[in-house]
């Protein structure tokens, strides 16, 4: 979901960096990105619509991955006190779920909720290996919790990231 982008003026000191971030946070939310949530989010439909995830016949950690899933979908239809139910039985099944984590702290910076979806980026990011899952869901908690430079950076490193995909 894309996050509104008017934000408050930040002190004059900050307005070259916060100027860049907003750019470079237009710049990454391209066409082909827009079109790619869509697609996922029609797939995440039909997926969780024919999941019988509590069958009790996935490993726990594909019930993990699959609980995260359907939470996504609750996130997108505005069900965010579900999602977070079923990221919570995530947590429970596969507690080194990296992804898990992303997910929440991508719920929770929709919600505006930006230091507790930092707090959660740290604890998804010790638990990856090879570098953060999404640079631009964390450029979006650092732009609307005011750190435009950190914002900027990172969606520097995803346009970067996705520079050979266009």
């Amino acid at each position: 979901c894309a996050l509104p982008i008017s934000v408050g003026t930040p002190p004059n000191s900050a307005v070259a960096d916060f100027q860049r971030a907003r750019d470079l946070l237009n710049r990454s939310l391209s066409p082909s990105n827009i079109a790619a949530f869509f697609n996922a989010r029609n797939r995440l439909r039909v997926a969780v619509s024919g999941a019988d995830i509590a069958s009790g016949k996935l490993s726990d950690k594909h019930l993990a991955s699959a609980y995260t899933d359907k939470a996504v979908a609750q996130s997108m239809y505005g069900d965010i006190a579900a999602a977070f139910k079923d990221l919570d039985e995530a947590g429970k099944l596969d507690a080194s779920s990296a992804r898990t984590r992303e997910v929440r702290a991508e719920i929770l910076t929709r919600q505006l909720k930006t230091s507790e979806a930092l707090a959660e980026f740290a604890i998804a990011d010790k638990l990856t290996e090879g570098g953060p899952i999404s640079f631009l869901t964390r450029g979006h908690a650092h732009f609307y919790h005011g750190d435009f430079v950190n914002a900027a950076r990172l969606f520097d490193k995803e346009i970067e990231r996705n520079a050979g995909s266009r």
